[in-house]
């Protein structure tokens, strides 16, 4: 039936938390039930499973619901929106395990908590972008939340831009969650360390806000 279950924050905003399911099969889709009556909410699923299936001319087996994230409220409306990863969607020029062979570089998706539109998508330029996903706070001080995205199969030089031919030590991305723009990329320290493979913001540890 599922292949997740999260917390999607007040959707209906009804003072319940409500319930997002991800769906593990073809269509993948995700579904949001409110928390108070346990019904389905607006057909988020439909939109979301044509937006995913519009965005992958590849085929099916995007992954798309590998990551989800609630985001506080990017659109200002009050309602929490999403963002999903679908990481083997697209197919690079060889990047990731198997050079040459056109890995899939990955994409997150970011949805409108109200309305299931997309607000944007963001592919990736690294094999597996979109396996994980977490909120982050707002960064960048536009009043939205942003996000962090991992990429667990970059490829590139440890001290610095994209480099074939070197085993992937993976990275985490620091999106805009207004517009998708990338603001900080964070790489692993040593060759396959699938850095990115998890993430999570932990809040300011260091007292600078």
């Amino acid at each position: 039936f599922s292949a997740s279950v999260h917390s999607a924050g007040d959707q209906d905003l009804d003072g319940y938390d409500d319930l997002r399911v991800a769906f593990g099969s073809w269509p993948f889709r995700i579904q949001v039930y409110a928390g108070g009556s346990f019904q389905s909410l607006h057909p988020l699923l439909l939109e979301i499973t044509d937006a995913a299936h519009a965005l992958n001319p590849d085929g099916p087996c995007t992954g798309f619901g590998s990551s989800i994230a609630t985001l506080d409220d990017v659109t200002g409306d009050g309602v929490p929106d999403h963002a999903v990863g679908a990481p083997f969607a697209g197919h690079g020029s060889g990047h990731g395990p198997g050079h040459g062979s056109g890995q899939p570089n990955g994409r997150i998706h970011v949805f409108d908590g109200a309305t299931g539109a997309v607000l944007w998508p963001r592919g990736g330029s690294t094999w597996r972008f979109g396996t994980s996903a977490a909120a982050a706070g707002d960064h960048d001080g536009d009043g939205a939340c942003d996000l962090l995205v991992g990429g667990p199969g970059y490829i590139g030089s440890l001290s610095g831009g994209q480099q074939d031919d070197v085993p992937p030590s993976g990275s985490v991305s620091l999106l805009s969650g207004a517009t998708g723009e990338r603001l900080a990329l964070f790489r692993g320290a040593f060759h396959f360390d699938a850095f990115g493979h998890r993430v999570a913001a932990i809040g300011d540890t260091n007292g600078d806000g």
